[in-house]
């Protein structure tokens, strides 16, 4: 199940109507695979509109971040590793980075998980 940090409208809100298609479909097979590889877990998404910092995917409805502490490290690494397997990002006209999903869960302030797609509108799949 996807939910929203603090059931917070504007997080509904820039769901529906801000976020690129693409994250949305991202996001559904990212909650399917939990469902099924890991169980009964949310999705909880903590930030997707952060118009402030015009050089971030968040500006513009490509980025989103998923709260990864109700994860265990072995769940949180099969979440990366499936999203890095099967999800492309472009990087300099290349699709060579596998990374639409960072791994930020280090961070000490908030760690999550990023997920973002490019300015393509493609979305590559392997």
């Amino acid at each position: 199940m996807i939910t929203f940090k603090n059931n917070a409208a504007n997080l509904v809100e820039d769901f529906e109507e801000n976020l690129d298609v693409r994250l949305k479909v991202l996001l559904y097979t990212l909650d399917g695979f939990v469902q099924n590889e890991i169980g009964d877990k949310s999705i909880v998404i903590t930030s997707i509109m952060r118009p402030e910092n015009l050089k971030s995917v968040h500006a513009c409805g490509r980025g989103v971040d998923i709260r990864s502490r109700h994860f265990t490290r072995r769940e949180g690494n099969k979440i990366v590793e499936f999203m890095q397997k099967h999800f492309l990002y472009m990087h300099n006209n290349m699709y060579l980075v596998k990374f639409c999903l960072k791994d930020e869960r280090g961070k000490k302030e908030s760690p999550h998980f990023h997920l973002q797609v490019d300015r393509t509108n493609e979305l590559k799949i392997q």
